[in-house]
């Protein structure tokens, strides 16, 4: 039987079933794809930036667990995830496009982030190995918070088995399916930005924005994973991540 075609009337567009259960159809995957971050929107973008203010006047630094101005950052125990905690600057820092983070003398967030790993052990109430924790750091498209932020937490099981099969120095790798750039870099100082070509040549600062970035210990050295923001894929590199620690 040949289904009605969509009929026009008085400029309203009457959809037959089989193209609206289509339509929902669509909508529907599309819920189930987004990212979780997004699902935070509507706490306000400053949420974090607020946190870092509260910390900075209440006189026990609550409800941050490290208070460190002298340093520059934070670091804050996130609901998501057991063991999850997120170091945030002290200064205003949108993300990873910010012009600061490309200038030596700008604290190294990442490394830092890296100093405070046992706080995961910590929450999840016992010892995870370097190995199977990482950092993140999503990209302005995904991102719900305009405060710099790096999440610290373990690394998917699924993801440290295809990456320890890599070889050589750099290339790209399908993670998620997403393509990552990665190179393999001894230490974590200087920052990652810094040490390798990870933002092209001349981008200002809303192609900076489009990127994100994964970092974990691998063959003593650490990983730098990158991915760019492009079509269907937001660089949430937060992907990544096991916020349950299933080691």
């Amino acid at each position: 039987m040949t289904p009605k075609r969509n009929q026009h009337h008085h400029g309203v567009w009457f959809l037959t079933r089989p193209v609206l259960f289509g339509f929902m159809g669509c909508v529907f995957i599309l819920a189930v794809m987004l990212p979780p971050a997004l699902a935070s929107l509507h706490h306000g973008s400053n949420a974090l930036w607020r946190v870092v203010q509260q910390c900075g006047v209440t006189p026990d630094h609550k409800p941050c667990t490290v208070y460190d101005p002298e340093k520059g950052y934070v670091l804050y125990k996130v609901r998501a995830g057991k063991g999850q905690y997120l170091l945030l600057p002290t200064r205003r820092l949108h993300g990873i496009e910010e012009e600061a983070l490309l200038k030596a003398d700008t604290p190294d967030y990442v490394q830092a982030a890296w100093t405070h790993r046992n706080l995961v052990s910590r929450a999840y109430g016992h010892s995870i190995p370097d190995d199977r924790l990482s950092l993140a750091i999503n990209s302005r498209t995904i991102r719900s918070q305009e405060q710099l932020h790096v999440h610290i937490d373990c690394l998917r099981a699924d993801i440290r088995q295809i990456v320890t099969g890599l070889k050589g120095e750099q290339g790209d790798v399908m993670l998620r399916g997403h393509e990552y750039h990665w190179w393999l870099i001894p230490s974590l100082t200087p920052s990652p930005l810094l040490s390798v070509p990870f933002f092209p040549e001349g981008a200002d600062s809303q192609e900076r924005g489009y990127y994100g970035l994964v970092i974990t210990p691998l063959k003593g050295q650490f990983l730098l994973l990158r991915s760019r923001a492009h079509g269907m894929n937001w660089a949430f590199t937060e992907e990544l991540q096991d916020h349950r620690c299933s080691l």
